[in-house]
């Protein structure tokens, strides 16, 4: 909340005392806007900031936010009818999220890049994120624990999802203007979804239990090939694709160590880099980080030099197969290049680029194989030296 809050001072402070000086009530406050497609018909929902008013005890139960729906035959059609339902301004520029529906992900973002490159009042630092809920009319509306506003919810969510599961990926809507005016590189986008009662989630009773009765819970990414969306990656693809890509730092990797014990490994990746072999049509891709081990239960002595190694050449092995069979399963069900291989074509092997670039699916990635070298360093045990096998030793 404190962050809504100073967006509405620096209104203030931006507008200053001149004629065009705009007071609160007279905006809509756009906290975030979600976009879908009703038959020939674009539909909008934003989220606004709830002006309450603190000195009227009759407001203090009202929600923290609004939401307005609307349609029309465009997306500022849509936006513009909003207006038949309330007497202020919207206000857009400090809107953190944009949601886009499945469905009209499936058929086209052209429109959308459209409206956004065109409206010069919108800053473009907003996060995209995909609706795969089939319900997507409350998604917006779910009110949320924690954090009064959902769109702040869906914000931070985002935020935590990339830095501690490497599952989502950030991508606001500058970067996607540079991916769409740029032939050499595809999409890929988080997604979101409400989990449990979408009814019963729009209502104060799902703040009034510890266990909610609807969540906004990110998925998988969302994967893509000329702006129109393919499917959807598994978790592993998902985070495979964001280590390659160089969009994730901290990894968490569990796999078995001895019989039906497991292993967990906080991995912090430094660096991906790929390498091409034209002449073989091969793809070298180095992985370099660092981490330690964040729970042992396993039957081997970490005080012992050598089970280190083993542990750590243990890790590097299970990584590069995860990682490998990621991109062959990738490339199997969607052929579409996410890992930016065509860019690093066009940028070092530029001749080349020129020879394959106008069947570069044909003659080129589609006959591509994967080389993963993983350098991942073992670095610390963790504060328990022996683990399960010290335990047993007494």
């Amino acid at each position: 909340m404190k962050k809504i809050i100073l967006i509405i001072l620096s209104i203030f402070l931006i507008t200053g005392c001149s004629s065009n000086y705009k007071e609160l009530n007279d905006l809509l406050i756009v906290t975030a806007l979600e976009i879908d497609k009703v038959d020939d018909n674009y539909k909008v929902i934003i989220q606004v900031v709830n002006p309450k008013n603190q000195n009227d005890t009759s407001s203090a139960n009202q929600t923290d936010f609004i939401t307005y729906e609307s349609t029309g035959i465009t997306i500022q059609d849509a936006l513009r009818n909003i207006i038949s339902k309330s007497t202020q301004k919207i206000y857009g520029v400090h809107s953190q999220i944009l949601v886009i529906s499945e469905s009209l992900a499936k058929e086209d973002l052209s429109s959308i890049y459209d409206f956004f490159f065109r409206d010069i009042s919108v800053r473009k630092e907003f996060y995209v994120i995909i609706d795969t809920t089939d319900d997507n009319e409350k998604l917006l509306q779910i009110l949320t624990p924690l954090i009064n506003l959902s769109s702040q919810s869906i914000y931070e969510t985002l935020i935590t999802n990339n830095k501690y599961m490497g599952v989502a990926t950030l991508v606001k809507f500058s970067e996607i203007m540079d991916i769409y005016l740029d032939d050499n590189k595809e999409l890929l986008l988080p997604t979101i979804h409400i989990e449990g009662n979408n009814y019963i989630g729009t209502d104060e009773e799902n703040l009034e239990t510890s266990d909610t009765d609807a969540n906004l819970v990110l998925g998988n990414l969302a994967i893509f090939k000329d702006e129109k969306l393919l499917g959807y990656l598994t978790k592993e693809e998902s985070i495979s694709a964001n280590i390659i890509n160089n969009n994730v730092q901290n990894i968490l990797f569990n796999h078995k160590c001895d019989n039906d014990n497991y292993i967990s490994e906080e991995i912090n990746i430094k660096s991906s880099d790929i390498k091409i072999d034209t002449d073989n049509k091969k793809v070298i891709i180095n992985i370099k980080g660092n981490g330690y081990i964040s729970e042992y239960n396993c039957n081997r002595d970490l005080t012992n030099v050598e089970v280190i190694k083993e542990i750590n050449n243990d890790l590097n092995k299970y990584v590069k197969e995860y990682i490998t069979s990621s991109i062959y399963s990738i490339n199997s069900k969607y052929n579409t290049d996410i890992y930016g291989i065509r860019d690093v074509l066009y940028k070092k092997y530029y001749k080349y680029y020129k020879q394959v670039n106008d069947n570069y699916y044909e003659e080129f990635f589609d006959d591509l194989t994967y080389e993963v070298n993983v350098n991942l360093n073992l670095s610390k045990k963790g504060n328990i030296i022996g683990g399960a096998y010290e335990k047993q030793k007494n």
